[in-house]
């Protein structure tokens, strides 16, 4: 799994801690998508990452055999 900036991580990261339906899980997968190493198996990020595609803060953008690339967006009832 792979992950395109399209918006300001530090501002990625906040929606993300701030959202309703995220954990401190699904906070320490998105560091994971962007390079910082993570205490998580790829199955825990993986179900991670599938929360955070489903509240609207991955959007995937390409598939390449297995392996996705999303860009990282913040939903609009976050960034309001």
């Amino acid at each position: 799994m792979k992950a395109t900036t399209g918006v300001d991580t530090f501002d990625w990261l906040d929606a993300i801690e701030r959202h309703h339906t995220t954990t401190d899980a699904d906070l320490l997968a998105a560091y994971g998508l962007l390079g910082v190493e993570i205490d998580r198996t790829p199955e825990e990020a993986d179900e991670s990452a599938l929360r955070l595609h489903v509240a609207g803060f991955l959007r995937p953008v390409a598939f390449d055999g297995s392996e996705y690339t999303y860009e990282l967006s913040i939903p609009d009832a976050v960034a309001a």
